[in-house]
């Protein structure tokens, strides 16, 4: 008779020769599982009133903010951030919004708008504020120095935003971008250099100037790249929200992802020319024989 003990041992033995036998010469090959793909995590959009607002009020202040804020990213690309949008009151203002701002930290992503609420819904959509400040959200911010290419690239893609809410049409857009470009020509008649007079001007309030010569390199970019095959500039930016907007990126970071991205060195080759031709070479092209609308 077999002991308890010599019985168990006996089992184990035979378990393990059975498993050998099964799994061949060698040691169990472990399963790898098959990747399992998270879902992506959706885009929360926050709405805060630093005033007093009605529920009226409110529902037409966030009806015209994700109308707007929608518009601009089936333009620009879905933003790979949350968005934080602030309500500001201005009654008896000159105008639907009186004014914006983007406010950015590491984690949050902020616009803020002052308003007066009591114009209509159709005023909200047509103002170009909005377009322009949730325009500055699809690239990092860039600093004091670089406002010239900052503050150009949401002027100029903010009237690509309001192509898409339908206030502007595409000939009626470059006719109003070509015009603004050449009235601002008379601020740069000088062999200085743009960085130096993109800040003489801002340090003199006048922002216009510097917005619009900004604009111009951005209106040169989109044209360049879809005379070289390459598309519109809106399709770079789109590949640019998914690919490579991190926080903090240099100005020379943000050229070296849209030059990757479409595949050319215009958009390095375009700064360099920007940044070290004197200023009144540089929009030598733009005539003001369209007037402005």
């Amino acid at each position: 008779m077999f002991s308890e003990t010599k019985v168990r041992l006996f089992s184990v033995f035979f378990l393990l020769v059975f498993s050998f036998l099964l799994d061949g010469c060698g040691p169990p090959v472990p399963i790898t599982p098959e990747p399992v793909k998270m879902p992506e995590k959706e885009q929360q959009v926050t709405f805060i009133y630093e005033d007093s607002f009605s529920e009226e009020e409110q529902a037409k202040l966030e009806t015209w903010i994700r109308f707007t804020s929608d518009a601009a990213q089936k333009v620009l690309g879905e933003f790979p951030f949350d968005l934080y949008y602030h309500f500001h009151r201005e009654d008896s203002a000159i105008q639907a919004v009186l004014f914006g701002h983007t406010a950015r930290t590491d984690s949050i992503n902020a616009a803020h708008f002052y308003v007066d609420p009591s114009y209509s819904l159709d005023d909200l959509k047509a103002d170009w504020i909005a377009p322009h400040e949730i325009s500055h959200l699809a690239i990092p911010k860039l600093g004091k120095t670089n406002l010239w290419f900052f503050e150009g690239f949401a002027t100029y893609m903010s009237r690509q935003v309001m192509i898409e809410t339908g206030v502007l049409k595409p000939a009626q857009t470059d006719s109003i971008n070509l015009a603004r470009i050449a009235a601002v020509r008379e601020n740069f008649e000088t062999t200085s250099l743009l960085p130096f007079v993109a800040d003489s001007l801002i340090a003199a309030h006048q922002y216009p100037a510097v917005y619009w010569m900004g604009a111009s390199f951005f209106d040169q970019a989109d044209k360049r790249l879809q005379a070289a095959g390459k598309g519109p500039l809106v399709d770079v930016l789109k590949k640019f929200q998914e690919c490579c907007h991190v926080t903090t990126m240099s100005i020379e970071e943000v050229i070296e992802s849209f030059d990757k991205i479409s595949g050319t060195f215009l958009f390095s080759e375009l700064y360099t020319y920007y940044t070290t031709t004197p200023c009144n070479e540089i929009l030598v092209t733009y005539k003001a024989s369209t007037p402005i609308q």
